[in-house]
């Protein structure tokens, strides 16, 4: 699931000249919801947005109709601005429904950082796999080779030090930098694997596990759409 929100590009000049056919992308949706909005993406697929307080300003989150309540994929940055907006769906899109589960991608501060505040107003359990839950807790422990001095070096190892020194100098007064958008890991989980399925409303979704952007990245994939 990504975003379906419009850019405009423009040509290559010399493609013009040329008359070379260029390929262009269609987005279905003009512009993204606005913080406390939402847009069906499709039928019982509900694309939100919670605001973040860094460079990459936003992240995309997804309400999936599940039955009598609803699945929420990922849960935004864990401070007061975001539980603001999730008791705004929780009224409006939500209408008061349950919460049935809660499904966290990977375990990085945006994707996890209400994870624990959803658990304790919904009790809905939550969805992870094994690499991005123990990761949550190793990050938010500062241990396991998530510590600072660890995180620098690989930085250090890919040339940030070369390139911008004055990043590498900032990485070491980032006391607690995860726990800020982590306030709270939950404790208990129910485990994905890649090859799984999950019967969300009327759809079924497999789990594809992915490497790089986190330690065990779970993505969901409906084959039938």
């Amino acid at each position: 699931m990504g975003d379906f929100s419009a850019t405009t590009d423009t040509p290559p000049t010399n493609a013009h000249q040329h008359g070379q056919t260029l390929n262009t992308l269609h987005f279905p949706f003009e512009a993204p919801p606005l913080p406390g909005q939402s847009i069906e993406v499709a039928r019982g697929i509900w694309w939100i947005r919670m605001p973040l307080p860094f460079a990459l300003d936003h992240i995309n989150l997804w309400v999936l109709e599940d039955g009598d309540g609803f699945t929420l994929v990922d849960t935004g940055y864990g401070v007061d601005a975001t539980h603001a907006l999730w008791r705004g769906h929780f009224a409006q899109l939500m209408q008061g429904r349950p919460v049935k589960r809660i499904i966290v991608t990977h375990y990085h501060p945006d994707h996890v950082g209400c994870a624990g505040w959803l658990h304790d107003q919904t009790r809905a359990p939550l969805y992870m796999t094994l690499g991005e839950f123990m990761s949550a807790h190793a990050a938010a422990d500062d241990t396991a080779g998530f510590d600072r001095a660890n995180t620098l070096a690989l930085f250090v190892a890919h040339g940030l030090a070369l390139v911008r020194p004055e990043l590498r100098d900032a990485q070491t007064t980032r006391n607690e930098a995860f726990k800020r958008g982590v306030p709270t890991v939950p404790t208990h989980y129910h485990r994905l694997m890649d090859g799984d399925r999950l019967t969300i409303g009327e759809r079924e979704w497999r789990i594809i596990t992915t490497l790089g952007h986190a330690p065990e990245h779970a993505c969901l994939s409906c084959d039938t759409d």
